[in-house]
Order: structure tokens, then C-alpha cells, then sequence
């Protein structure tokens, strides 16, 4: 009987543990609330909003708009998520700019197309894992070793590929810090965008795994960040 229960037992912790993300999250090297600021809660660099408003909870941007920090993103090996809410007004076969590494000067970049992650023009993620007015968790991660790249929506990972070409590398304009751009397309083809709401954005200074991007989309915090 002692042996019956014991078995039963380690089964329910078990299963408890598959059904919970039981990753332990590295911390964060820059977290961004938006709870009224554009400040990073671990005291680094403060975001600046383009065409964009805070409110209590998070950012609102306009068409054309979004956000941008220098120096918060390691050029070569990082990870960053965001959590993001698009409006998708438009012809289905728009573009959504969510991030920019070369300080607006390619077409190359994170996007939204067809409700799908990709990253032009390198990899396509799963159909129709964004919905309009939606939250979406979105994770993007870059190792400089290998030159890999991973995607994630909501935990799922989108797409994999060898980044031989330094696209997703953050570019420094002015030789020292890195320049990430949030929402805002690129100069050559600047209609690639769309309104939205952005909830946070965190940055880390090491590739997250597919555990790590489940736990996030499921909630779990950074150890170092808090909930304002």
C-alpha cells in the first residue's frame, strides 16, 4: 500500500511539473514596464517613444510609430521578448515591423506577415499565430557563436536559421552602442508598420531556450524584474 501511494504520489508531481513552465529564467540585462514610464526598471538606458503614448499599463503607438533604446541590446549574442498587441488595420498582405537592427537603413528585419512571424528575407514562421487586437508573446534570440537565430509566439518556436549574413546583428551608429528600433520600419520601405500596444519589453544578454520562451509566454518573471 506504502509502495501504491508513493508511486501515485510521484506521479502527481510529476504531472504537476509537466503542466506548469518550470524553466529557471536567467535575468534580465534591461526590463521595460511601461507602467506609466519609459524607464528601465533595472536602471539602465530609458526608452524614447516615437509617435507613441504611455499609459498605465503600456505603450500605445501610432502607424509609423513605436519605440527605441540605444545601448539595452548586446550586438551579437542576446535575446529579447516582447509582449505586443497589433492592431492590424490594412490589406492582410501588409508587413507589421516589429524590430529593426540596422538603424532603419534595410528592408531585413522581425516582422508580422499574414498573422506569421518572419524574418525578411531569411525564415517564415507558423501561419496565423497573431490575431488583430490580440496579445502575442514574441521572443527573438541570437547566439554569436553559431550566428543561430530562434523565434517564438506564445512559447511555440516559429522558425530556426544560420544568420551567416548578420541581419538580426544590432548595428552601432555610433561605433560604441547598440541601436534597437521597436515598431518602426525602415527607410526605404517606411509603410511597413501598423498601430498597436506594446505591454513590455525585456532584454537578456544570453539566448533563452524554448523552456525559457514557454515560461515567459506563461508569465513568469525575469528573477531580477518585478511587477509594478
Amino acid at each position: 500500500m506504502k509502495q501504491a501511494l508513493s508511486v501515485a504520489i510521484a506521479l502527481t508531481i510529476a504531472l504537476a511539473a509537466s503542466a506548469s513552465p518550470a524553466a529557471t529564467l536567467p535575468p534580465a540585462s534591461h526590463a521595460y514596464g511601461f507602467d506609466g514610464d519609459l524607464a528601465d526598471e533595472l536602471g539602465g538606458p530609458a526608452m524614447a517613444p516615437i509617435l507613441g503614448t504611455v499609459h498605465a499599463t503600456n505603450l500605445r503607438f501610432k502607424r509609423g510609430g513605436g519605440t527605441v533604446v540605444d545601448g539595452a541590446a548586446s550586438a551579437a549574442t542576446y535575446s529579447v521578448e516582447m509582449r505586443v498587441k497589433l492592431a492590424m488595420t490594412g490589406s492582410v498582405n501588409s508587413y507589421y515591423r516589429l524590430l529593426d537592427f540596422k538603424n532603419r537603413q534595410t528592408d531585413n528585419g522581425l516582422y508580422v506577415y499574414q498573422n506569421t512571424l518572419v524574418f525578411y528575407d531569411q525564415a517564415d514562421g507558423t501561419s496565423n499565430v497573431f490575431s488583430p487586437d490580440t496579445w502575442a508573446d514574441v521572443v527573438i534570440t541570437r547566439d554569436g557563436e553559431t550566428s543561430r537565430v530562434v523565434g517564438y509566439v506564445d512559447g511555440e518556436k516559429q522558425f530556426s536559421f544560420v544568420d551567416t549574413a548578420g541581419d538580426a546583428i544590432f548595428t552601432m551608429p555610433d561605433g560604441l552602442t547598440t541601436h534597437a528600433i521597436f515598431f518602426q520600419d525602415d527607410l526605404d520601405y517606411p509603410d511597413e508598420n501598423g498601430p498597436g500596444n506594446v505591454d513590455h519589453v525585456r532584454f537578456f544578454d544570453t539566448v533563452l531556450t524554448a523552456a525559457d520562451a514557454r515560461a515567459l509566454a506563461h508569465g513568469k518573471l525575469p528573477p531580477n524584474v518585478t511587477l509594478k
